[in-house]
């Protein structure tokens, strides 16, 4: 942009500011560029980093969906370690973190059910927050739901579901570690 261009755009009781500043130099016209946050994401490869081993994080909120006219949040669980083949070699974690939005105390009930073809769902389980309170379902309570010990992998869904009349009242929060091997 030529200096010309830059005094014309100025208000005329700045211009020999303007002048002075520019005069015998060469200037750039700084660039403001302002863009919406919503809709960015990071790839989680991108959002590693390397502490001895790579560590991949990535967090995943968990819509509600109705099933038989039931609010339902189904989660993906993946624990344990695995040396593939159909997850790449290392050791992943889940947690899935629960919170009532509302102002009222809020049960609801949460089930697992395992992937492997084993057919396991544990017994249902329920669990109530305060307003405004928190629960995590981990690696360790999702074992134990299903009866599972170790370090082997197992995979599945953790289910919540609750009452119809909160269809809005929780929010539900995956977050997935994985290490590699």
């Amino acid at each position: 942009m030529a200096p010309e261009d830059v005094l014309s755009s100025v208000d005329e009781g700045r211009r020999d500011f303007v002048r002075k500043l520019i005069g015998g130099t060469v200037f750039a016209v700084p660039l403001i560029a302002s863009f919406s946050m919503e809709g960015l994401s990071v790839d989680p490869t991108e959002a590693s980093f390397t502490a001895n081993q790579l560590t991949n994080v990535q967090v995943v909120p968990i819509d509600s969906t109705k099933i038989r006219g039931v609010p339902t949040f189904q989660a993906k669980f993946i624990c344990g370690t695995t040396f593939g083949p159909s997850l790449a070699r290392g050791t992943y974690f889940t947690s899935i973190n629960v919170r009532n939005t509302t102002d009222d105390s809020l049960t609801f009930t949460q089930k697992v059910v395992q992937t492997d073809g084993s057919r396991i769902i544990s017994d249902p389980t329920d669990h109530t927050l305060n307003p405004e309170a928190g629960l995590e379902i981990n690696c360790n309570g999702i074992r134990s739901a299903i009866g599972a010990s170790g370090s082997a992998l197992v995979e599945g869904f953790v289910v919540i579901t609750i009452p119809r009349e909160k269809h809005n009242a929780l929010e539900v929060v995956a977050v997935y570690t994985a290490q590699s091997a």
